[in-house]
């Protein structure tokens, strides 16, 4: 159905906002709360927002994708707190349970930089809507991404949990199998040839982030890296302070722009250290550098 989408010959207008506007993120938190998809620039990326326990959206989403997306979950922007209580510590290694059941300590050192994919226990992947659920040898697995960190972002999903919406659920702004869209611009005329009906830029973005997000597995036998994006895999073993498998990862479809290399937040204050990568990636580099010094020193 993507494929008759872009074909149509009414044309559609997508209306467009901004994603630092209150009204206009008023607007879009709306639309989801009826089961609308919105479009949204999310730091490097244009993404498909809406509520995961809505039939309407998840139908919307497989028109949108087209036909090879078959039955792929969406992934949850849960905060981590709520993702965290999710988890299943049984299949989770011991030596990792201090870093992930530690949600407010987990949030500090990768808030908004990565997602997580983690077991979840069966009690808990009854309450989550199915299509944001998948199974993996029969245990149920949820893909998740806390947008603390983004400032914008977060607005935005909190109007949207305060209009009723409990599983806030994004998924890649594309047709299945071809790139992610990583131009604002490209992102509208995408949203107007798939009918969705508001798409909210993001006008200071400083393109220090390119691409998907960072994709980490959680699994019985540690972390493993699912996908090399925007934020290096490197930057997250430093914040993480643990080793992450890369053996079998599949690279980032963006190049990315020069950050700073690993070693400049090795010994740093995992916290501090994401602060410097916040403040790299908004283009506040003084800023970054104060939180480097500053976490040396802890």
């Amino acid at each position: 159905m993507g494929k008759e989408l872009r074909n149509r010959e009414i044309p559609f207008s997508t209306e467009v906002g901004s994603l630092r506007n209150p009204i206009d993120r008023k607007k879009a938190a709306v639309l989801i709360s009826q089961g609308k998809p919105i479009g949204a620039f999310n730091r490097g990326v244009c993404a498909i927002w809406g509520d995961g326990s809505s039939p309407a959206f998840t139908e919307s989403v497989s028109e949108i994708k087209g036909e090879k997306r078959g039955h792929r979950p969406l992934a949850a922007s849960l905060t981590t707190k709520e993702f965290v209580s999710l988890l299943d510590p049984n299949k989770i290694p011991p030596e990792l349970h201090s870093t992930f059941f530690d949600a407010h300590e987990l949030a500090a050192r990768t808030g908004s930089l990565c997602f997580f994919r983690g077991p979840i226990t069966e009690a808990a992947a009854i309450k989550i809507p199915n299509s944001m659920v998948s199974r993996v040898d029969g245990v149920p697995v949820i893909q998740n991404w806390d947008s603390r960190g983004h400032r914008p972002t977060s607005a935005l999903l909190r109007t949207v949990r305060n209009l009723g919406v409990r599983f806030p659920a994004v998924t890649s702004m594309n047709m299945s199998g071809e790139p992610e869209i990583t131009d604002q611009g490209e992102g509208v005329k995408f949203a107007e040839e798939a009918n969705i009906p508001f798409f909210l830029l993001d006008p200071d973005d400083q393109k220090k982030a390119v691409g998907s997000y960072t994709i980490i597995d959680v699994a019985a036998e540690g972390l493993r890296l699912i996908r090399e994006g925007n934020i290096p895999s490197e930057l997250l073993v430093e914040l993480l302070g643990t080793s992450i498998d890369r053996s079998n990862s599949t690279t980032a479809r963006s190049v990315q722009p020069l950050m700073f290399p690993a070693d400049r937040i090795r010994g740093v204050n995992p916290r501090l250290a994401r602060v410097a990568i916040l403040s790299s990636l908004s283009g506040h580099r003084r800023t970054a550098e104060i939180a480097l010094n500053a976490g040396k020193l802890i």
